[in-house]
């Protein structure tokens, strides 16, 4: 078995600018004693007579507790979620249906791709947003070996066996769409994010992380080839924070504390 560690040096995390502004404007409305009635702004557990408490919360993770996610365990040894305002913080371990979990009120938060995020929305109708992203250039890729797959543009992906992990299927179909590429033109084998099969020659690509698999694979003795989705018509953000419609409307200020939490940790 091979340990996969995803995430390499985190990224900074900016948040998205709407929600940004949005929140720390209903923030300063609830405590301007100039302003209209507070009683109209949503509530927060920020009081004068003390920081905020925001209780227990739950983090869904997109993957198993490894490097990928330093950032989260920095701010939590650190205390900056306590230092926000929340008593603990449980990151729940993954490879799991993040939207799902948060969407059923599981947990209050997630960590996902635009990509899945959209589609659980489209497809299931979940109530879901992404308030930040930790990746301003995904990090997706096809990776091959220079002496098998050799893929290094997306028509070289037709004729080939492409291993794809299940919560990056839609993903990788939206890559294909994206360059008029007709999936019956390339054999799709169901796989984990282990390399060995890559390595092996049973595949002739594995959806990647350029800052993990390919590195790892390199690392190994390979000489690789990358086909970049974020070069190649997916330019998207990747490792997102999603949550539901309900926290950003109604608890506004724990969405901002979470988020600061984040950021301090970058």
């Amino acid at each position: 078995m091979t340990l996969s560690f995803r995430g390499g040096k985190r990224h900074a995390l900016r948040l998205t600018a709407v929600l940004a502004v949005s929140v720390f404007a209903l923030a300063a409305c609830g405590s301007d004693s100039d302003g209209g009635d507070a009683s109209d702004a949503p509530s927060s557990s920020t009081s004068a007579s003390g920081p905020a408490d925001f209780g227990d919360i739950s983090v869904q993770l997109s993957w198993i507790k490894n490097s990928e996610f330093a950032g989260e365990f920095i701010a939590d040894d650190s205390g900056y979620y306590k230092d926000a305002g929340f008593s603990s913080v449980n990151l729940l371990p993954g490879p799991v249906a993040q939207e799902e979990i948060v969407a059923t009120g599981k947990a209050e938060f997630g960590l996902s791709n635009a990509v899945s995020t959209a589609a659980a929305v489209a497809n299931s109708g979940f109530p879901l947003k992404i308030v930040g992203a930790t990746y301003q250039k995904n990090p997706f890729s096809i990776l091959s070996l220079a002496d098998k797959g050799n893929i290094a543009t997306p028509a070289d992906l037709c004729g080939k066996k492409i291993g794809v992990q299940d919560p990056n299927l839609s993903l990788f179909n939206a890559f294909l769409k994206a360059n008029d590429i007709d999936p019956s033109c390339l054999t799709i084998v169901p796989n984990s994010f282990d390399v060995s099969p890559l390595e092996d020659k049973q595949i002739d690509g594995l959806v990647a992380y350029l800052t993990n698999e390919s590195l790892l694979v390199k690392g190994h003795g390979f000489d690789t080839v990358d086909l970049p989705f974020a070069d190649n018509g997916l330019p998207f953000v990747a490792e997102t924070v999603i949550t539901i419609d309900d926290m950003i409307a109604n608890h506004p200020d724990e969405v901002k504390a979470f988020l600061t939490a984040e950021v301090k940790s970058c």
